[in-house]
């Protein structure tokens, strides 16, 4: 039962925070992507507890690789297959199927430097 009210708590915390980041910076957001902000944050905690003794900068890297795998998986199953047009990055230098770009992964590596954090402070109340 442990590990699956780890799972939910960090996919509730995940799913909330991404929500309100994408409202502050889009003024919108959408359900897909609430769930990809509550997978993420479980797979950053993850990352975080696996690599424990690694440096910041090493988590913050596979944080980043995996935002923006989900990011790829999620865009093509999302906006090519089901059409949902959430989002577009064709405009953007050196993007990929129009679903993820390198300026996007770096965001995605600062935003990992407080969720690493997030989730050492969170790990200690979830017994």
């Amino acid at each position: 039962m442990k590990g699956f009210k780890e799972f939910l708590t960090y996919f509730l915390f995940g799913s909330t925070l991404y929500g309100l980041i994408e409202i502050a910076y889009r003024n919108r957001t959408h359900w897909t992507m609430v769930l990809a902000g509550g997978i993420v944050l479980y797979g950053v905690s993850v990352i975080s507890k696996a690599y424990e003794k690694r440096s910041i900068f090493f988590k913050c890297f596979l944080g980043a690789s995996l935002v923006t795998a989900i990011e790829l998986f999620a865009g093509i199953v999302i906006n090519r297959i089901f059409r949902l047009n959430v989002w577009d990055y064709s405009n953007m230098p050196l993007n990929i199927l129009g679903q993820i770009c390198p300026s996007f992964s770096f965001l995605w590596f600062l935003i990992c430097i407080p969720a690493n954090y997030f989730c050492n402070s969170i790990k200690t109340y979830i017994k």
